[in-house]
């Protein structure tokens, strides 16, 4: 039962860093359509991956020991297999935590710099002088346009 769980635990760990690589193509070529529906996916993997972890906790706790590490040192059968498969899984975590956090700021980044354009465009729309013309909501133009004619 353990081992099993192990094994779907890599299995989903494995899916989620695939998840997080795939997102960190769409933020790069601001594909942002495809992103939310791939965020539900990875929301709902971690959710089961917690749902996973709080199962192998209980047993653990339900056999005397804190620790999940503790526990599996003291199943004689299967403590190789099990203990490799704790480190395959603790190694997976930590490259699922640097592409969350290469996907994060690369999303952080992109809002900022549509923050800093939509703040560009705003001042530029509303400069006011000979140059810059403006349009009312009925398209009637405020200001004349200074033409030169060279002859």
């Amino acid at each position: 039962m353990m081992k099993e769980k192990l094994v779907r635990m890599v299995k989903a760990m494995n899916m989620l860093k695939d998840f997080l690589e795939e997102e960190f193509s769409y933020l790069k070529n601001r594909k942002l359509d495809k992103i939310s529906s791939l965020e539900v996916c990875i929301q709902s993997l971690l959710e089961q991956l917690e749902v996973e972890k709080k199962e192998l906790r209980k047993i653990a706790y339900q056999a005397g020991h804190t620790k999940i590490n503790e526990f599996l040192n003291f199943i004689s059968t299967e403590r190789e297999e099990l203990n490799t498969l704790v480190k395959e899984l603790s190694e997976l975590e930590r490259k699922v935590k640097i592409l969350s956090a290469k996907n994060n700021a690369l999303a952080m980044a992109l809002a900022r710099q549509a923050v800093n354009m939509f703040s560009f465009l705003q001042a530029e729309i509303s400069k006011k002088g000979e140059d810059n013309f403006i349009y009312t909501n009925t398209g009637k133009l405020l200001g004349r346009p200074r033409l030169s004619v060279r002859g």
